[in-house]
């Protein structure tokens, strides 16, 4: 959670020392109300995704293989950034203190970074999926259904390793140590002090290109295909609203983040003239920016399944074990489950 980081360098204790407020910064009572965005987002996530990982591991995919390789992947990607925000949050309530030692604060940061591009990824690769797969080589008949099988597997795995190489840099300079001007340790990447303005930049640049420029256009161009040949052939009005839902989630969650982490980096780089009120405003903005972006971990769950077969998932959760209890299980189980399938169009 590199922004995090980047949030410990503002104010007095910054361990580059070109920042221009000479106190330090007064935000920390916006703190606690991050915090409690954080737990609402852990609780969330981690139910809607594991929820989504039950029913999927238990339903059968012959229908529907696209959605079950590319669902369960995202849901694993999710799962994996929202249950780091409890060493997060307890930093932030600790006036971002880091006192989980070194070996976690690397591992929460590359579990955070490649989590996060990888849950991304997925989401570029279900566009260009469904794409391809109803506009530009659509198969009826089934006649690649293998190959496709094969594509899918072998495109989730390019995903994984593409977002492991972005959470690099957080592997080679994240690491826990004290503040230098502040009788505390933190949480931060410790980049070469001659150039850190340059390397803070370079990684937040890079992230507004790889984790967001790039795949927004991406989803877009994919999305906008695909609605307009939704539209040419008459497919029903939910599912183009879908199509269309997909796209503005993924703008509005993540558009403010990548804003903010912009005008930071224009900072660092002096390109834009900094004061300690922007410090002030930017150290705010980024985490509450952040927090809003990770709505996307519980979004997901949503938007990739069938919205009105919500009684059927709660079926298939509750009303199974209970009926397995009264050996009714057979009778109703798989019904129940064949009945809540995801969604790829």
């Amino acid at each position: 959670m590199s922004d995090y980081g980047r949030g410990s360098h503002l104010g007095s204790d910054s361990v580059c020392g070109i920042l221009l407020c000479v106190g330090p910064l007064d935000q920390y009572p916006i703190f606690p109300a991050i915090a409690t965005m954080n737990s609402l987002i852990f609780v969330t996530g981690v139910l809607g995704n594991a929820l989504v990982l039950y029913v999927q591991l238990h339903t059968k995919t012959s229908a529907r293989p696209e959605v079950h390789v590319y669902v369960c992947n995202l849901a694993v990607a999710d799962l994996c950034v929202v249950l780091t925000l409890p060493f997060w949050t307890l930093s932030l309530l600790d006036h971002d203190v880091w006192r989980l030692g070194d070996p976690l604060c690397k591992l929460t940061h590359v579990a955070y970074s490649a989590n996060l591009y990888a849950s991304i990824f997925f989401i570029v690769a279900m566009s260009v999926d469904r794409y391809v797969s109803l506009v530009r080589w659509p198969d009826p008949l089934g006649q690649w259904h293998n190959e496709r099988i094969h594509a899918r597997r072998l495109a989730c795995a390019v995903v994984w390793i593409l977002a492991l190489l972005g959470s690099v840099p957080d592997m080679l300079f994240i690491t826990s140590e004290p503040a230098p001007l502040a009788n505390r340790t933190i949480c931060v990447a410790t980049y070469p002090l001659e150039t850190f303005p340059s390397w803070m930049a370079g990684t937040q640049l890079f992230l507004n290109l790889a984790g967001f420029a790039l795949p927004c256009t991406a989803v877009t161009l994919c999305h906008v295909l695909v609605h307009r040949a939704l539209a040419r052939s008459h497919a029903p009005n939910h599912t183009r609203r879908l199509v269309l839902a997909y796209t503005l989630v993924f703008l509005t969650c993540w558009f403010p983040y990548h804003c903010v982490l912009f005008i930071d980096a224009l900072v660092l780089l002096e390109v834009v003239s900094a004061n300690c009120m922007l410090e002030q405003v930017l150290f705010g903005t980024l985490h509450i920016a952040q927090c809003f972006s990770l709505m996307h971990c519980c979004a997901n769950p949503v938007l990739y399944t069938v919205l009105g077969r919500v009684c059927a998932l709660l079926s298939a959760v509750v009303v199974i074990p209970v009926s397995s209890f009264f050996r009714l299980n057979k009778l109703i189980s798989e019904s129940l489950l064949s009945k809540f399938v995801m969604v790829v169009t």
